[in-house]
C-alpha cells in the first residue's frame, strides 16, 4: 500500500533531473514536486499548462500570506521555490 504510483510527464522527468543534478535532497525534491502539484491542483490547470501569469499571481499571493502571518514559514518559500522549474 503506501506507495502511489505517479505518472512521468515530460515536465516530472526534466524536473526530477534537474533536481538530481542540483543534489538537492529526497526531502526537497519530494517538497518541490508537492508544490507544483498543489500550485496546479489550486488552479485547475495541468502543470505543463501553467504559465507566467498564474507565476505572478501565486507569487503576490503568497507575500500577502507572509505579511498576515508576519513571518516567513518554509512552506511559503517551498512553494514558490518549486514554480521555475515549470520552465524547464
Amino acid at each position: 500500500m503506501g506507495h502511489k504510483e505517479v505518472p512521468v510527464t515530460h515536465l516530472r522527468k526534466a524536473m526530477l533531473e534537474e533536481l538530481q543534478r542540483r543534489n538537492m535532497s529526497q526531502n526537497t525534491v519530494r517538497l518541490y514536486l508537492r508544490a507544483v502539484e498543489e500550485f496546479s491542483l489550486y488552479y485547475n490547470v495541468p502543470p505543463d499548462q501553467l504559465g507566467s501569469e498564474h507565476i505572478r499571481a501565486q507569487s503576490s499571493l503568497l507575500r500577502h500570506e507572509r505579511q498576515q502571518l508576519h513571518g516567513f514559514p518554509v512552506n511559503c518559500a517551498t512553494r514558490g521555490n518549486g514554480s521555475p522549474f515549470l520552465f524547464l
